[in-house]
This record gives C-alpha cells, structure tokens and sequence, in this order.
C-alpha cells in the first residue's frame, strides 16, 4: 500500500513538471516573436513619417535614405524609448539636413509637424550626441537661390548680396537665412528697394531680427 502511494506521487510530480514546462517554452518564444514584430512596425512608421517630411520640405531621397540610417542607429542603441517616433523621426531628417549641408531651418520643419522649435532642437541636439557623424551648417550662401526665385531678384543684387556676407565679419554662430536676407536688402537699396517685410516673408523669418542684422551689416561692411 505504500509503495503504491508512492508510486502515484512520483507519477503526478513528473508530470506536473511537464504540463508546466510547455506553456512557459511557448510564452518565450511568443514574447521573441512579439518583440520582433513590434520593432517592424516602429521601423515602417519611421520610414513613412520621414518620406512624408522630406517630400513635403521638397528634399531629395539622399536625405531620406540618411535619414532611415540615423534612425536605425538610435533605435539600436535605445534611444527611443520613452520617446515619441514622430519627433524622432523629424530629429532625423532635420540632422540629416544639417550633415549634408541642406538649407532648411527648424521654423521650416517645425511648420509642417506642428511640433515646438525647442523640442526639434532638443532631440537633435540628443541625436548629435549620441550618434557618430560629422556635422556641417549650411552657409548662408545656400540660400539665396530659395529667397531669389520668391522675390525675383536680379543677378548682380546676388552678386553683391554675396560679396557683402564675404565682408562680413560675425557670421559665426548667426542664423544664415537672417544672415542672408539682411545682406540681399543692403544689395538692393539702390535698385530694387525690397522692403524687410518682403525679405521676412519670402525667409520665413522675423523682419525684426533682419532689421538688427541690417544694422549691424551696415556698421562692419564699409558701403
């Protein structure tokens, strides 16, 4: 008799082990699985939010394809957790632009996500740190071209637009549209007289901060 109780103890042990240790091998494998479709998805958003802003900034596939690259890179080393894809996403493109020495500013790209110019910069800023690359700013130079083609300016406005910034002591650590925008209002003083408030609008900028530049063009750049 207590032999056969014994029997039927060790009988329910086993098996107590072996209905248990099925589900716990399953759940692995669906929590692996789960993971994995999860990181597809974040990776297929990205990729249409980012195709999405670089077709509306008319910006190239160059762009889009860097873009995607550093996005990868700050999902590998974990950079978006607690974060939303979006901004990300746009923190990407946005660095992207910078490398490749692309004019767009952050008033540009924040008008079309309807996200805050600090939290744009703050994410570029976190992936500027955290991702290996070689940043270069664009010269205020490249974005003549954009403001010309609004306004219609001349030729030799341009040219001497060009040569007052060549002139211009403080460009360092300037905003390159203001920058630009104030030179291309000294050079069309004589002729073409194209107002401020013009200048802010086809910049997309403040015609308060092109006036201070103007200024203080005027006082460093002998007329």
């Amino acid at each position: 008799f207590f032999s056969s109780r014994r029997r039927h103890t060790r009988l329910l042990t086993v098996t107590g082990v072996q209905t248990c240790a099925l589900p716990i091998f399953n759940a692995i494998k669906i929590t692996k699985a789960d993971k994995r479709i999860k990181t597809d998805e974040v990776l297929i958003g990205a990729n249409m939010e980012i195709q999405k802003l670089v077709k509306n900034l008319g910006l190239g596939d160059n762009v889009a394809d860097f873009a995607k690259q550093i996005f990868n890179s700050c999902r590998k080393k974990k950079m978006l957790r607690g974060r939303k894809t979006l901004i990300i996403a746009m923190g990407c493109v946005y660095t992207a632009c910078k490398i490749q020495n692309i004019p767009r500013t952050s008033d540009d790209f924040c008008r079309q996500m309807n996200v805050s110019k600090s939290k744009l910069i703050k994410t570029h800023h976190l992936i500027s740190k955290n991702v290996d690359f070689e940043q270069k700013f664009a010269e205020p130079e490249a974005y003549i071209s954009r403001i010309s083609d609004i306004l219609k300016i001349s030729r030799k406005t341009e040219t001497v637009a060009k040569t007052i910034l060549d002139k211009y002591p403080n460009r360092q650590g300037k905003n390159p549209v203001i920058l630009m925008a104030a030179a291309i209002y000294i050079a069309s003083e004589e002729k073409e007289k194209i107002s401020q408030a013009q200048l802010a609008m086809a910049a997309r900028c403040s015609e308060v901060a092109i006036g201070h530049r103007v200024r203080d063009m005027k006082k460093h750049v002998p007329q």
